[in-house]
């Protein structure tokens, strides 16, 4: 069974791994247990594997910033990055932000970009490298 639920400090490895595998080479490193201190982080989890995660940071009293967010390329297309955006935004409705930021990698038929735009994202610039979505909740 899939479960969402905070990040917790046994994450650690896991979501090191996914963070490293979708944003650095394979010679490449990260410091997401950095990350995990500045930014508020869910797991998607299935038989105690953390198969993706998704987190935010207050930018302003009613503006968050939505990052990092992984899911697993092994599980991708299966609703997972679904099920963590919506559990996300509807916690950030909760705890009252109005406006929803988040940057994404400019690539052709990107799936990130038409799952931001399928939960009302809008796109706000974009560079050769980057696109920057917005949402209001």
């Amino acid at each position: 069974m899939r479960n969402i639920r905070p990040y917790q400090q046994k994450d650690r490895d896991r979501v090191t791994f996914l963070w490293n595998t979708a944003f650095f080479s394979k010679s490449g490193n990260s410091d997401s247990h950095i990350i995990a201190k500045h930014v508020r982080l869910y797991v998607v989890e299935e038989n105690a594997v953390v198969l993706g995660v998704i987190g935010y940071k207050q930018l302003m009293r009613n503006i968050a910033m939505i990052g990092p967010f992984v899911i697993d390329k092994k599980y991708r297309n299966q609703g997972l990055g679904s099920a963590l955006l919506k559990y996300l935004l509807r916690k950030l409705a909760k705890l009252g932000f109005r406006y929803i930021i988040l940057f994404t990698k400019n690539v052709v038929d990107s799936s990130a970009i038409k799952l931001y735009i399928k939960f009302g994202f809008k796109i706000i610039d974009t560079t050769t490298e980057w696109v920057a979505l917005s949402k209001e909740v």
